[in-house]
């Protein structure tokens, strides 16, 4: 999967479920992962616009992303 500012979280989550424990890790702001009433949110957004909401920069992002995939994926 190519993984951009545009790639959609929830398309990320369902292709690596492992995905959400690591971002919740890497970040505690990601801890609303974990909760039932963000599945709404998470469907809609993109990269882009979580790194706006999280304050993390959106290619450092993208790069802990491919790191977590890669590192699962060995």
């Amino acid at each position: 999967m190519d993984i951009t500012k545009l790639t959609k979280l929830a398309e990320l989550l369902k292709q690596y479920p492992f995905l959400k424990d690591e971002l919740v890790k890497f970040s505690d702001k990601f801890a609303a992962l974990n909760n039932p009433l963000t599945k709404a949110v998470v469907s809609q957004v993109n990269l882009e616009q979580v790194s706006q909401t999280s304050g993390i920069d959106v290619n450092t992002l993208i790069a802990k992303i491919k790191e977590i995939v890669a590192a699962h994926q060995a």
